[in-house]
């Protein structure tokens, strides 16, 4: 999971990625990395929901929701309650929100191959 795409421009974040891993990435756009790639555009997420902390947007949640998509192996329901137990009322809710609308706006990367 890359919680942002300039990090690939800074170092490899992919190194030790199996070959054929999936990549999760934060990006308003599909990227090709040469794996099974999804994306999902979690800073816009954070910002339409006002999840923002000293002018950053907090994606880590969002991306959460995004995750449980892609490897299918936690519920939205449980990864939901278990934000609910943790998080006030107003917080939570913003929280569950940015889960849920990750979670059906993943997207993955369609590979062509010649």
């Amino acid at each position: 999971m890359i919680l942002d795409k300039s990090l690939l421009k800074l170092s490899n974040p992919l190194r030790g990625l199996k070959r054929n891993g999936s990549v999760l990435i934060n990006s308003n756009s599909p990227l090709d990395l040469n794996n099974r790639s999804y994306y999902v555009d979690a800073t816009k997420i954070a910002i339409n929901l006002k999840l923002v902390k000293s002018g950053w947007p907090l994606v880590n949640i969002v991306m959460l929701g995004a995750l449980a998509r892609v490897i299918g192996v936690i519920s939205i329901k449980s990864l939901s309650r278990a934000v609910r137990e943790e998080f006030d009322d107003k917080i939570a809710e913003q929280n569950v929100k940015a889960i849920e609308l990750a979670y059906n706006s993943v997207k993955e990367v369609s590979r062509v191959i010649a």
